[in-house]
């Protein structure tokens, strides 16, 4: 929300979320994520201009691929300078923007070029203060980052990374280093420190902020508030994705959703009638190995199945052998159900060497492995597995795997123990703050503050 007032800056309201952006001194790395019309686009451009009135930042704006900023994000970007009342103050170049009175200036660049990434050029960047990576998820690898990323420590100053993103759907690099290790929930809406490990000398690692369209309601017509709740009683799965910024719920041909999984999701289960340890065993041995599958999975008298553990693990076949054992201890399961295409009696064999009188059953599979998951993932469907905890990786093996896809370890040894599981199985089923303008700067006049209207719409019913 934008106000002004004689010969002032005008006063634009955002969300206290984005607070951290101004006022952490520690984090290096802040995540911003947000589903359609939260304003994180306009937020980020409007802390960026307030850094611009500061002297000292170098500030690097950079796309996975950016063809001509000087015709589309440069536009983009002096058209809220023009909003702020502040167009006097800044001069602009075909990549760059630079404010007049404080020296301190953006540079608007595309990392991958037509001849390739130009990180090298972008790496001798010098007193390069803050780097800004907008559409973030585009980055196909996580060496392209961090080969721009370790260039930016420049001491005596707070070296900031901001990576602006939607969250991609299936697995994704940026997952693997700044979701999996804090356990951010998928419904997560605010912002979070997030912390290194006890190990390292550091406490705060980063920031992540993510919002919706309830933190810009003030500013969004009530007839476009009449499409969004429209879509929230019409297409719950495409409102999650889109207004609220969870991941895509599904691939075209997967055979599980991450609503399948997550509505049906427990904290602790109930007595277990049996307990079985699916392993799909990795072919080649070594640290190069595949990853073996190792899915701990029960069946409760309750006719529900319950996934308790995912202990998969990339090792030669004693390690990843011991691996199963520890678990069927720990879980004090009844049986090993593995598959012997492969490996053949080799995978028995290598079990009982270290524990011979495991109870175990080779399978092999004879059918093709869609038909194997099918009676699995409809038992997803009907709500009668739960998975015990978040299981982050074997989750998103589950919802990106489409039958085109390559053998899934995890998803095998899943699907290999609920099999097991489902054999036999008879009878009823339960249903179950700002910095002030100095030395003549003018700054934009942010207040940080929640909307004022409440997030519904409608005549008094309850959406």
């Amino acid at each position: 929300m934008i106000e002004t007032e004689p010969d002032t800056p005008p006063t634009v309201t955002v969300s206290p979320k984005y607070l951290p952006l101004l006022e952490d001194t520690e984090s290096r790395y802040f995540l911003i994520t947000g589903g359609r019309n939260s304003a994180k686009s306009f937020t980020i451009a409007l802390l960026i201009i307030s850094l611009l009135c500061d002297v000292g930042h170098r500030i690097l704006y950079t796309r996975y691929t950016l063809v001509s900023a000087e015709k589309s994000i440069i536009p983009e970007f002096m058209e809220k300078v023009r909003l702020l009342g502040l167009e006097s103050e800044f001069i602009t170049t075909r990549s760059s923007i630079t404010h007049r009175k404080t020296g301190s200036s953006i540079l608007f660049s595309g990392i991958k070029t037509s001849s390739g990434n130009q990180t090298a050029n972008l790496k001798s960047l010098n007193a390069a203060t803050v780097w800004i990576v907008d559409e973030a998820d585009e980055l196909p690898n996580e060496r392209t980052f961090d080969d721009i990323d370790r260039s930016f420590r420049k001491a005596g100053i707070q070296n900031r990374i901001i990576l602006i993103f939607n969250k991609p759907p299936g697995e994704h690099w940026l997952y693997d280093r700044f979701y999996t290790p804090y356990d951010i929930p998928e419904e997560f809406n605010g912002q979070i420190v997030l912390k290194r490990s006890d190990e390292l000398n550091v406490n705060v690692y980063g920031r992540y902020i993510h919002t919706t369209y309830e933190d810009n309601i003030d500013n969004i017509p009530l007839e476009y508030l009449a499409m969004i709740y429209s879509m929230r009683r019409e297409n719950y799965e495409n409102y999650l994705h889109v207004y609220r910024g969870h991941r895509a719920a599904r691939i075209d041909g997967a055979l599980w959703t991450r609503d399948m999984i997550e509505a049906y999701r427990v904290t602790s289960h109930p007595e277990l009638r049996r307990i079985v340890v699916g392993v799909d065993p990795a072919v080649t041995s070594g640290a190069t190995s595949d990853l073996t599958g190792i899915v701990v999975a029960g069946v409760g008298y309750d006719g529900h199945y319950y996934v308790l553990d995912d202990c998969s693990i990339v090792a030669s076949p004693k390690i990843w052998g011991e691996s199963v054992v520890s678990a069927f201890n720990r879980w004090q399961a009844d049986r090993v159900v593995a598959e012997t295409n492969q490996g053949g009696d080799l995978v028995e064999a290598n079990l009982r060497n270290i524990a011979p009188n495991l109870p175990y059953e080779g399978v092999r599979a004879t059918r093709g492995k869609t038909v194997r998951a099918e009676p699995v993932a409809a038992l997803y469907e009907m709500g009668r597995v739960h998975h015990v905890g978040r299981l982050h990786e074997l989750e998103r093996q589950m919802i990106v795997w489409t039958p085109s896809d390559r053998s899934p370890d995890r998803m095998d040894a899943l699907v290999w123990a609920i099999t097991s599981l489902m054999d036999g199985q008879t009878g009823n089923v339960i249903a179950s703050p700002i910095l002030s303008p100095s030395n003549g700067v003018r700054k934009p006049n942010i207040h940080f503050t929640k909307s004022t209207r409440p997030p519904t719409f409608g005549r008094g019913n309850r959406l």
